[in-house]
C-alpha cells in the first residue's frame, strides 16, 4: 500500500485565464479550504502528476504556487466557520479539531 501524505497548496496566479484552469486542476486533487488554499492527501506519484500538470498551466516567471507537506497524523486546529459546513465530510484529512473563538 503506498503511504499518502498531506499537504497544503496555495497559489498566486498573474492572470484569470490561467488561474481559472489551475483552480479546476487542484480542485481534482484536494478539498478547497479559502481562496487559492487547498488540502491534499497524494502519494509521492500523485503529487508528482499533480506538479507535471500544474507546471504546464503557469507562467514561472509571473504565476507562483506552493505546496507545503503537513506532518502525517497530526491534527488540524480550525478556527471559524466549520470545514464540513457544506455537508461534505472529507475522511481523507486528519483529524480536525474546531477551536471555539470568543
Amino acid at each position: 500500500m503506498k503511504t499518502c501524505n498531506v499537504y497544503i497548496l496555495s497559489y498566486d496566479i498573474a492572470r484569470v485565464n490561467r488561474l481559472v484552469r489551475v483552480h479546476r486542476c487542484v480542485r481534482r486533487y484536494g478539498r478547497h479550504l479559502q481562496n487559492s488554499v487547498y488540502c491534499l492527501t497524494a502519494t509521492p506519484p500523485q503529487l508528482r502528476k499533480l506538479c507535471d500538470e500544474l507546471s504546464r498551466l503557469i507562467h514561472a516567471g509571473e504565476d507562483d504556487v506552493r505546496i507545503y507537506p503537513l506532518f502525517s497524523g497530526r491534527s488540524i486546529y480550525w478556527l471559524g466557520r466549520r470545514a464540513d459546513a457544506d455537508g461534505i465530510l472529507d475522511l481523507t484529512l486528519p483529524p480536525i479539531h474546531y477551536v471555539k473563538c470568543s
